[in-house]
């Protein structure tokens, strides 16, 4: 939804003012279309953007919590969410009492799912075929396995929330 001049967020501009949501807000929030965590962001987000002038003109795709508090912006707005001199995701660490990874959306899910991993480097993805539909698996070194920033289960609920697609990490010798 579209907050002021052209910011947009989880839910509308009346909401992200108000401790209560309106009618439609509140349906995507009972149908599991936003959750609770994607609206407090949102509404802290808006509440900087009076400080921060950059936030005015975003776009927020996804939020997701995942231990990491992952924000996911549109192409070429992750600059903005983060701030000048990390202003923005310091701000959002301190009131959320989590660290935050900003991502943007991707145009392919290998890319996407690279940016996610990232420091850790991807050696490949298969796809798998089975009678339930496509499974991707993305294999990592095992090497890595200990710096990494996300959890298998948590990179495979991302991967499902953004693509609607089944993936799993593996880890080869």
């Amino acid at each position: 939804m579209v907050i002021g001049d052209s910011m947009e967020a989880a839910v509308c501009g009346v909401c992200l003012n108000s401790d209560m949501l309106c009618a439609a807000c509140q349906n995507r929030l009972d149908t599991g279309n936003v959750t609770q965590k994607e609206i407090d962001v949102s509404r802290f987000l808006f509440s900087l953007s009076d400080k921060v002038r950059s936030l005015s003109n975003v776009k927020i795709v996804k939020i997701m919590d995942s231990g990491t508090l992952i924000i996911i912006s549109k192409r070429g707005d992750a600059a903005k969410l983060v701030g000048k001199n990390g202003f923005v995701v310091k701000a959002l660490a301190k009131e959320f009492k989590k660290s935050i990874r900003v991502l943007e959306e991707c145009d392919t899910l290998k890319n996407f799912a690279t940016n996610l991993l990232s420091p850790v480097s991807l050696s490949g993805v298969n796809t798998l075929y089975t009678p339930e539909g496509e499974v991707y698996k993305f294999r990592i070194p095992y090497s890595f396995r200990g710096r990494m920033n996300i959890t298998p289960e948590n990179f495979t609920d991302i991967i499902h929330s953004m693509y609607n697609r089944k993936a799993e990490l593996v880890f080869e010798q």
